[in-house]
């Protein structure tokens, strides 16, 4: 297996029983020393984040399949159902949870462009797959760099940390359900807390925090229904489709660029 596809692969999962995971760039910032371990995970590519409740409704591409997109539609209602409510609720907690929402919202806006790709193409090489996914590990790796230590939201810093891990699906095969329920369970370690800690709370404060756990549990857990429903095995690609490398979205895959 190419070096490089096996450094993704370890950036995109934090179950490294499943797949094997070399040439990690360090543990994010915040990581917990106590709970469910964390793998290591990339520090952002550096690009700018969308405002948390960003994403979703991209294009669907001219030559994609039916699988394709009934895959792209599924997701998008993903985003506006469970993203797009779950960052609400993240930015009335605070700076902190704002700030990492808005990376949560990169990673499924990055997940949403691959998955136009897969519509379209034909499943690409273990040489091409890494820059076809680098931007989804980008913005796993700055979720998780989000967590802060000293916030007084730590531990839902630390749920969504662990839980983001679960768009890693896509480089697993050929049982991804089974990795986002290891990712949010590992997540729920830290929800857990969080409800038990105000669920006795009347406070608005409060009720803010309880509704931001439960929103994300319930977004991770469509994310696995989403996925058992298309891509049940493995990501789904269009066998009929052209190179993921020439790949250009909007009306479909044209020639690479000069």
């Amino acid at each position: 297996m190419d070096d490089k596809f096996v450094a993704l692969i370890g950036r995109l999962e934090q179950v490294t029983s499943r797949l094997e995971a070399v040439d990690l760039r360090g543990a994010p910032a915040g990581a917990a020393s106590s709970g469910p371990a964390r793998s290591s995970a990339p520090t952002s590519g550096g690009s700018s984040s969308p405002a948390p409740g960003g994403g979703g409704g991209g294009s669907v591409p001219a030559t994609a399949s039916a699988a394709g997109t009934a895959s792209l539609e599924g997701f998008d209602e993903l985003i506006t159902a469970h993203v797009k409510v779950w960052a609400g609720h993240a930015e009335k907690v605070g700076a902190d949870t704002a700030k990492q929402a808005a990376h949560v919202v990169a990673a499924f806006d990055a997940q949403r462009r691959f998955l136009e790709i897969a519509s379209a193409c034909k499943k690409p090489t273990a040489e091409e797959l890494p820059m076809l996914l680098a931007d989804t590990s980008n913005a796993i790796g700055a979720t998780q760099a989000a967590v802060e230590r000293r916030s007084k939201d730590f531990e839902l810093l630390n749920a969504v940390g662990e839980g983001i891990a679960a768009l890693g699906w896509v480089a697993v095969e050929p049982k991804p359900v089974p990795h986002i329920e290891e990712m949010k369970n590992a997540s729920d370690f830290y929800g857990t807390k969080v409800l038990m800690k105000n669920k006795n709370d009347s406070a608005e404060e409060a009720k803010v925090r309880v509704a931001f756990a439960n929103a994300w549990k319930e977004l991770l857990t469509a994310l696995g229904a989403y996925v058992k429903e298309h891509h049940r095995t493995g990501v789904t690609w269009n066998a009929k489709g052209g190179s993921a490398s020439d790949f250009q979205g909007g009306g479909g895959g044209g020639a690479a660029a000069a």
